[in-house]
């Protein structure tokens, strides 16, 4: 009887180690099924967020386009022939302002800015040139692509952030709550 009981000890031995395996192989796996499930989860959550940032700026873009294609036709109908470019600039910044366009003027130059919102902290800025007679008669001579026009040059076209970054000068140290001169 003595054999018998040791017989049954080694087997019950074996039994507790493998269960002891299955048990840990179970908990890896569950838990890299929960970091995948958390990682997933993430990834969805980022990949929303740039659809909705991208959609957002297709949709300003568009807005931009609208107002470029307003600018280029107020343009076009202040265009007579013989008229100089301080008259034709004339004629277009007040045609602008009425269109409500920001307009500035250098020594030689009409340039006409405005912004299409993005969202709560960016937007698309847009800043044009309006061509002098003698860029026209250029333009005239070169062939134009889809994004020029024989009105304007446009100078910008860009994502602006509207926030302004301010540097604090707090050091939050035990007891303080500004660094001493």
């Amino acid at each position: 009887m003595p054999q018998f009981s040791k017989r049954r000890s080694r087997t019950g031995l074996f039994i507790g180690a493998s269960s002891i395996l299955v048990i840990f192989v179970l908990l890896c796996l569950v838990t890299f099924a929960v970091l995948s499930l958390v990682s997933a989860r993430a990834d969805k959550a980022l990949s929303d967020k740039n659809t909705a940032h991208i959609q957002a700026y297709y949709t300003a873009e568009t807005t931009a386009y609208e107002k470029l294609a307003k600018v280029d036709t107020l343009l076009a109908e202040n265009l007579q022939a013989g008229t100089e470019d301080k008259a034709y600039f004339d004629q277009c910044e007040f045609a602008l302002h009425d269109a409500g366009y920001a307009t500035r003027r250098d020594a030689d130059a009409l340039y006409v800015d405005y912004a299409v919102p993005i969202s709560d902290t960016q937007q698309l800025t847009v800043k044009i040139r309006v061509r002098s007679a003698a860029e026209r008669t250029a333009a005239e001579m070169a062939p134009l692509s889809s994004t020029q026009s024989f009105f304007y040059a446009i100078e910008s076209w860009a994502i602006e952030g509207d926030n302004v970054w301010q540097p604090s000068d707090e050091l939050p140290v035990y007891g303080t709550t500004a660094i001493p001169d």
